[in-house]
């Protein structure tokens, strides 16, 4: 008898053993299960079809922006959280996979108790006796909401994409990197001269309309699309069906995985740009009518102030050196004037020669130094350093980068230029401490015809075409033009340029 008492005792002690494992199990179980669900933002619910108790874990209560305990557990209380225009539909979907026996699969937007909506996906299965009546439905509560509104911004965006096309403002077209064109508007085939059923027949390629000498350039463009992941808008020209040469505007978006598609749009710009030709050359033209007759009475003005100097009338001597710095200034602008006529023609000539940099800024120092009483300008940094390009052009853009820090700096007594190198490049740096430049302007500094403009300031004199023509030179040599600036404290402008002959570069300049 005691020997059973014992063998039940052990019996008993060991079942409660396993009892405890299984509740360790099974408790490690639901803390995994609930770390599934926090992770995946999934909640479950378990409703009881004899009892109608509907039970949510925690989980799934946050997703309908309840606290923890706070559901209801019936259906009724599962109503009062759905969005009212969806709970007829979402309803019918549950009872109809009840009474047909169907997985429940439904999505429907819920309103929070701070009134916000939100989205839920809701995936269920119900389980059936043996005669067939429902039991139970076991299901899960996925929040979606940022699933749908990414998908209403797709659709707002592919209708206003569609609209777009439709409009026929600019020519729209779907293509790919390789050439293909696999939609276009009307307004792109009339650009291009040819017609939709071309188009559908595959006869219109982008490399095909694009002149053989515009081709690398286009593949260089789409080289940085693809590496910089944003829009990328140029100039460039197409060959019409009739063999005509226009100049286009053309922007287009890389998209898809491998980013080889793109939605592309193209504007004829043919005729503004023969204005902007028949300008430029209108400009050249009168600037070389005037350089000469200027050059002629400068000559004539410092022929007569020598002599009016030499009888002592000091007096009539001082207007004419006036009216000589007015003539300087007048050639200042001929001359840049010449320099955008050749700049937009191809025809600035550069000469390729190593030249002491350090001499050069001493040179432009000094003869800016005589047109200004209020400036001191001094020169920091190295003091000998040679760069290979052409001296009297670098020796132009000091001269506008001075100049504009004169202008610009009215109230300021000193401007510094400084001199930094490495061993490919040297930075050379005009500093001054004047008004700055507004932040909204800063963009456009170095647009031609541009000038910067503040408010309750006299007006600056001047075409705004220094620092255009400045960028173009140092772009020219293969340097880099750039600067800092803050309103109200000054502007540093910086150029490099490369400190060894680079043949490739060397020649362009010298075939220009």
């Amino acid at each position: 008898m005691d020997m059973k008492i014992r063998e039940r005792r052990a019996d008993l002690t060991h079942t409660q053993q396993e009892a405890e494992a299984l509740d360790g199990q099974l408790q490690e179980i639901q803390e995994r299960l609930q770390l599934v669900q926090q992770a995946a933002n999934v909640g479950i619910f378990e409703w009881d079809m004899r009892t109608r108790i509907i039970t949510w874990t925690k989980e799934a209560e946050a997703l309908f922006g309840l606290q923890p305990g706070s559901f209801g557990g019936d259906f009724a209380s599962w109503e009062k959280t759905v969005h009212p225009d969806d709970l007829s539909e979402a309803c019918t979907k549950v009872f109809e996979s009840v009474t047909q026996k169907t997985r429940l699969d439904v999505q429907f937007r819920t309103i929070w108790p701070d009134g916000s909506i939100h989205w839920i996906y809701t995936k269920a299965r119900t389980f059936y006796d043996t005669q067939g009546n429902p039991l139970r439905m076991l299901g899960i509560n996925i929040d979606i909401t940022e699933r749908k509104n990414d998908e209403e911004q797709l659709r707002l965006s592919r209708e206003q994409l569609r609209l777009f096309a439709e409009s026929d403002i600019v020519g729209v077209f779907i293509a790919d990197i390789y050439g293909t064109i696999y939609h276009a508007n009307d307004a792109f085939l009339q650009i291009v001269g040819y017609s939709r059923t071309e188009l559908c027949e595959g006869k219109i390629r982008w490399t095909n309309m694009t002149p053989p000498e515009w081709l690398p350039f286009d593949q260089e463009k789409l080289r940085q699309a693809q590496q910089a992941e944003t829009p990328m808008i140029y100039e460039k020209q197409y060959l019409r069906r009739d063999g005509r040469i226009i100049d286009v505007l053309v922007g287009y978006l890389l998209v898809g995985e491998r980013r080889e598609q793109a939605i592309a749009f193209a504007l004829d710009v043919t005729e503004r740009k023969q204005v902007e030709r028949q300008k430029d050359e209108f400009l050249g033209v009168v600037s070389h009518e005037l350089r000469t007759p200027v050059t002629s009475l400068k000559v004539f003005v410092q022929t007569v102030q020598k002599r009016l100097k030499k009888s002592g009338d000091d007096e009539n001597a001082e207007l004419l050196g006036k009216m000589g710095a007015q003539i300087d200034r007048l050639a200042r602008l001929i001359a840049e004037l010449i320099d955008i006529t050749k700049l937009e023609t191809g025809k600035l000539q550069l000469s390729a020669l190593q030249f002491d940099l350090s001499s050069l800024i001493d040179e432009v120092i000094e003869e800016m130094q005589r047109t200004t009483t209020h400036h001191s300008i001094r020169k920091e940094g190295i003091l000998s350093i040679s760069a290979w390009g052409d001296r009297d052009r670098i020796g132009q853009v000091l001269i506008n980068l001075l100049s504009n820090a004169i202008k610009y700096s009215p109230l300021a007594d000193s401007i510094c230029v400084k001199m930094e190198a490495d061993s490919e490049q040297v930075t050379v740096s005009v500093q001054d401490f004047g008004l700055g430049i507004p932040q909204e302007q800063q963009e456009q500094i170095f647009q031609r015809f541009y000038r910067v403009e503040e408010k309750d300031r006299e007006t600056i004199s001047g075409l705004g075409l220094g620092l255009y023509i400045a960028a173009e030179i140092i772009k020219r040599h293969g340097g880099k033009i750039w600067f800092k600036s803050t309103p109200g404290e000054g502007s540093t402008f910086f150029f490099s340029l490369p400190l060894q002959r680079y043949p490739s570069l060397m020649e362009e300049m010298e075939g220009a």
